[in-house]
């Protein structure tokens, strides 16, 4: 199943959302790679032949859809989105300036995607392990709580019981973790949570 978004202006080939192989992954049109390539033989025949010479698989390398088009909706087109593993290989293979200039795009994309997920991903998992840490340290939670009031370390030591340089470190501590309200202290490029 695909869901299209619209391409960010100024994309060599434009790509849309799809979800292929259970995964949501960046999918290309194959008329418009097609048509990008310039390649003599008709699209049909063509699509037909890489798919079967290069071994790509459906529902992995690319999903098949059918579309009604015409002014009576009684022509049935058959809609190919590749994955850009597939669309690279197809544009390899034509060994053009055009293909070489499609797959250095693609690869460029796959690296920004990657980049992505693997922010996603941390993001995620600086969040998982504050939510560890304050399931085993209860009183960070009143730290922050008392620092967002405003209240002073010495003030902070005196509700929780501890020194002034205790009340530091443990502030020191959690900007580290990406808490608190210290952007000398937090993770770089990392927003701090909110308590």
């Amino acid at each position: 199943m695909t869901h299209p978004t619209p391409a960010a202006s100024g994309d060599l080939i434009p790509t849309f959302n799809g979800i292929l192989d259970g995964i949501e992954q960046p999918l290309v049109d194959a008329r418009t790679l097609h048509a990008f390539l310039e390649v003599g033989r008709d699209f049909s025949n063509w699509i037909k032949a890489r798919i079967f010479d290069y071994d790509f698989v459906e529902n992995q390398d690319y999903v098949l859809t059918l579309a009604k088009k015409g002014e009576r909706q009684n022509v049935i087109v058959h809609e190919y989105h590749l994955t850009l593993d597939m669309a690279k290989e197809l544009a390899m293979v034509e060994r053009s300036e055009r293909g070489r200039q499609v797959r250095r795009y693609f690869i460029a994309l796959e690296k920004r995607v990657l980049v992505q997920k693997d922010s996603s991903r941390l993001l995620w998992l600086i969040d998982e392990l504050q939510d560890a840490y304050c399931q085993a340290h209860p009183e960070a939670l009143k730290l922050l709580r008392y620092r967002r009031l405003g209240l002073s370390q010495k003030e902070i030591g005196r509700l929780l019981g501890v020194s002034r340089q205790t009340v530091s470190a443990r502030l020191k501590r959690l900007a580290a973790l990406g808490f608190g309200d210290n952007p000398q202290l937090a993770l770089p490029g990392i927003a701090t949570r909110e308590v």
